[in-house]
């Protein structure tokens, strides 16, 4: 198991997350929306994975994927935005994915 850092984007604000190895997807997850001041069902939490370069939905699986495959690479930092719904009049969907900050990571998230 490792323990790396989460950069997250979320409507323009950064926030890095360590993450250990006892936290789970739903604490991960409990704690950005914490962060961000966001209800728990108005967003979800993408990972850019550097094999497919895109960003990959932070589920159940893809924690345990990446929990079993962080120990084998010297990746420290992913990097992570958050979309979120916002509601007015109606509801709409805001996807909060600026390059500001892979642009500047790039080099630190490959994960193989």
């Amino acid at each position: 198991m490792a323990s790396y850092n989460l950069v997250i984007l979320c409507d323009h604000r950064t926030y890095e997350l360590f993450v250990n190895p006892n936290l789970s997807k739903s604490e991960i997850v409990e704690r950005i929306g914490s962060h961000f001041d966001l209800s728990q069902n108005s967003f979800h939490v993408q990972i850019y994975d550097e094999r497919f370069l895109d960003y990959i939905d932070f589920d159940e699986e893809y924690a345990e994927e990446l929990q079993q495959r962080l120990p084998r690479t010297h990746t420290t930092t992913l990097n992570a935005r958050v979309t979120c719904w916002y509601r007015n009049d109606s509801e709409k969907l805001s996807d909060q994915s600026d390059d500001i900050l892979l642009g500047a990571n790039k080099s630190d998230i490959g994960i193989f």
